[in-house]
């Protein structure tokens, strides 16, 4: 068992080993008395790439929590990095990078 002051400051990395931050905190289901995610503080490089946004980490996405760390599956840094990519694209972009015609 762990506790959440024990919780609220354990390193979070991916399965294959980059670091991306420290829990800060939960969303819990108050149904089901459930942690359903978990929210962690970037820290390092990730600060900067994600431009010190907290990421919130879906109970699915953890595959191991010890009271030494919590590692979660890689797809959580891909989707973060890819929603940081579209969200410095210039408001009159879409998503694939395109702009809207002049034309009429």
């Amino acid at each position: 068992m762990i506790n959440t002051e024990q919780l609220f400051h354990i390193p979070v990395e991916t399965i294959d080993h980059h670091s991306l931050g420290r829990v800060v905190g939960l969303e819990i289901d108050i149904e089901s008395q459930s942690i359903m995610q978990y929210q962690v503080r970037p820290t390092g490089i990730m600060a900067s790439v994600l431009r010190n946004v907290d990421l919130l980490i879906n109970r699915n996405q953890v595959i191991s929590l010890t009271k030494d760390k919590m590692i979660v599956d890689s797809t959580v840094l891909r989707d973060k990095e890819k929603e940081a990519r579209i969200a410095h694209l210039p408001q009159h972009a879409t998503s694939f990078g395109a702009t809207p015609s002049t034309t009429r």
